[in-house]
């Protein structure tokens, strides 16, 4: 038998490893890749601009238009000392669909390490590194120690876990907090300690607070204990205290959002998408976005989608094989098939289009990493060559996908302008849906005329302003959404690429990013 201490410390030097390699990987990139059209939301909700931008957005659909320097409208994406957390509770009340832990843990974030492109996507670095703890822990407890090693090995360098690890969002977060009630719930499960199952109540409510999809984990979870122990009611009785107790806390914001109303109109990018052959089909491919997030070649989806599901049949089969281990398959399968099945019927009944959506894969994802982990031990210990070969793989293709962009990313069309425009006057005119003009605004020169437009009309009418402050160069810009441009994207989108502009010549164009521009010199 191999000394306990050498195994541990084998074990510490493992994960120091995994940690490394999860940091470089989540470094790649993370200042010089464009902030994009999400991340924008964390920079004016957490710094506690949100009813601000709200009423901005409004009164410029409802009067017209209303032309601003680049640099007024960066001061709302800045910190302001007059702002306090309350200020951000209503901006995210007012503004956004989501629940506000992240903003608010953001707001202090921010209040102590500036609000740089690196530093705001730190923290999300800081919890993939923590999930990849977890998940050996998580490993630990379901399966052995190599299965664990191998957990907290894929998450660390696998793609989609690095991407939201670089993102300035909540999904990060999710990741970290789904594994960490997870783990308090199998340590209660080994246990039956009452600390355990006061940490997972505390845990749930985060969780909740950080996303509303979180709810599709926590069913995961509540299936699996209802199932398991329907006849060990003293276990059960305190897992749904626990449960119910978690839902009793969220209450209070839930009152403030009935109160306020909800606003579908905020989530229009989620719903109005009809068709079932399509939806069924990205159940199919959606699992290759895990190893590989490019929509380029919807073949390699579909095939690692198909390897996926086939990984989750033979996984079935395990718990007879390996009788120790039927319980940690059946919690892993609840933890990946419940939330898979709940975004299925609201794409199916509510023709919604989530998972269409790469970032809703987040919350199946979970469930996933010990399944994954348990297949690379499997595969380890039958064919060792192999095993590092798929570890292989999985880190080139974070590395190769280190500069890509999830939606609209202005960098690149900022560049384009500041390049084109030569020093001269210029203004830009952007379209696309509400705070758009904040993002292309960040990295324009702060002087720089940015006028949001939503229709042909208002479209005019800037033209009509920029011409009369001399504007030498003027460009359409158009940001578009990724999730359905037959939905999402107006005829009034294409109308810039060929717009006539009295008094100016089309020059160049250029698309980039989900982002096109269309250039007229005077």
């Amino acid at each position: 038998m191999p000394d306990e201490k050498g195994v541990k410390s084998n074990i510490v030097v493992v994960l120091g490893m995994c940690l490394l390699l999860g940091f470089l990987l989540r470094m790649q990139s993370l200042g010089s890749r464009s902030l994009w059209t999400d991340e924008f939301f964390t920079l004016f909700l957490a710094t506690g601009h949100g009813n601000e931008v709200s009423r901005l957005i409004e009164g410029n659909g409802r009067q017209g238009i209303t032309a601003y320097k680049a640099g007024e409208l960066k001061l709302f994406l800045a910190n302001d000392a007059s702002k306090g957390i309350r200020d951000v509770l209503r901006g995210v009340l007012t503004t956004d669909t989501h629940p506000p832990l992240y903003y608010g843990i953001m707001y202090y974030w921010m209040k102590a390490f500036g609000n740089s492109v690196v530093a705001i996507r730190m923290f999300s670095v800081l919890l993939g590194l923590i999930s990849v703890l977890l998940a050996y822990w998580v490993g630990l407890y379901l399966f052995d120690r190599h299965a664990a090693i191998f957990s907290a090995l894929v998450i660390s360098c696998i793609n989609f876990a690095v991407r939201f690890s670089q993102e300035a969002r909540s999904y990060s977060l999710v990741i970290a907090v789904g594994l960490l009630s997870w783990l308090l719930l199998l340590r209660f499960e080994r246990n039956q300690k009452a600390g355990d199952i006061a940490g997972f109540l505390v845990v749930n409510t985060l969780g909740m607070y950080s996303h509303y999809f979180y709810l599709f984990i926590s069913l995961g979870q509540f299936l699996y204990f209802s199932i398991r122990y329907r006849n060990t009611a003293s276990l059960l009785e305190r897992y749904y205290l626990a449960f119910l107790a978690s839902w009793v806390l969220c209450v209070p914001w839930f009152v403030q959002v009935v109160r306020k109303g909800y606003n579908f109109r905020l989530v229009e990018w989620a719903f109005g998408y009809p068709g079932i052959k399509d939806k069924l089909f990205e159940v199919l491919q959606g699992p290759g976005r895990y190893f590989f997030l490019s929509d380029r070649y919807p073949a390699l989806l579909f095939m690692l989608g198909f390897i996926f599901f086939l990984g989750l049949a033979v996984f079935w089969r395990e718990r007879r094989i390996v009788p120790a281990h039927s319980a940690a398959v059946v919690f892993c399968l609840c933890m990946v098939v419940v939330p898979l099945a709940c975004m299925l019927c609201i794409d199916l009944v509510g023709q919604g289009a989530l998972l269409t959506q790469i970032r809703f894969w987040v919350f199946p994802f979970v469930g996933c990493i010990p399944f994954f982990g348990y297949c690379m031990s499997r595969l380890y210990r039958k064919a060792r060559i192999a095993s590092c070969a798929v570890i292989l793989l999985l880190i080139s293709a974070t590395y190769a996908a280190g500069g890509m962009q999830f939606g609209p990313a202005p960098l690149c069309a900022s560049q384009y302008i500041h390049a084109r425009s030569q020093g001269s006057t210029c203004g830009v005119i952007v379209f696309g849906i509400r705070s758009i003009v904040f993002a292309q605004s960040f990295y324009l020169d702060d002087e720089t005329y940015a006028v949001p437009v939503s229709n042909l009309s208002q479209l005019y009418q800037a033209v009509s302003f920029l011409s009369t402050r001399n504007a030498e160069r003027i460009f359409i810009v158009r940001h578009y959404h990724p999730t359905g441009a037959s939905l999402m994207n107006s005829p009034f989108m294409e109308t810039g690429g060929n717009f006539k502009v009295r008094g100016y010549t089309r020059a160049s164009s250029m698309r980039k990013d989900y982002i096109a521009i269309t250039e007229y010199v005077r």
